[in-house]
């Protein structure tokens, strides 16, 4: 009998150590995390779950609140520079930050688009704010943001 229990000890614990492994891998922060990717982590958040929600007018409010999330973030990066900027030679850097900053700016600008559209209670016109938001993000990303590690091996 308590060999059995002996066993099925060691079995639970080689099967919960890969999963424990995981989440402590998950929920630690990123070594190489600056202060700009931690801002647009947040802003990440909030948009992945008002995307998930922006069709539904019952959930204008809180769609409101993530709103405020990503518009706070986003202001809070504007006044951060992209690392990839320590890339670039030093007489393209200051263009590359401004035009980062003009490109914030337009974010902040539909985000206010998307707050207007969402009190008016057009859950269409919200949504498509939000398909454009996507649209310009990952064109932006691929101006702007440093390639990660990953990246470069796919």
């Amino acid at each position: 009998m308590k060999l059995r229990l002996l066993t099925l000890s060691l079995i639970t614990a080689l099967v919960a150590l890969p999963i424990l492994s995981a989440q402590e891998k998950k929920m630690a922060p990123k070594d190489d995390q600056t202060e700009l990717g931690a801002k647009m982590e947040k802003l990440n958040g909030a948009y992945r779950k008002l995307g998930r929600q922006i069709s539904d007018a019952t959930k204008n409010e809180d769609s409101l609140a993530q709103v405020a999330i990503i518009k706070e973030s986003a202001e809070a990066a504007l006044k951060l520079e992209p690392a990839k900027k320590k890339e670039l030679p030093a007489a393209e850097q200051a263009k590359f930050v401004a035009d980062y900053q003009g490109k914030m700016k337009e974010f902040i600008a539909m985000t206010g688009k998307l707050e207007t559209a969402l009190k008016a209670g057009d859950n269409v016109a919200a949504a498509k704010l939000v398909d454009d938001m996507k649209n310009e993000r990952n064109s932006d990303h691929k101006a702007f943001k440093k390639e990660d590690k990953k990246e470069k091996k796919a």
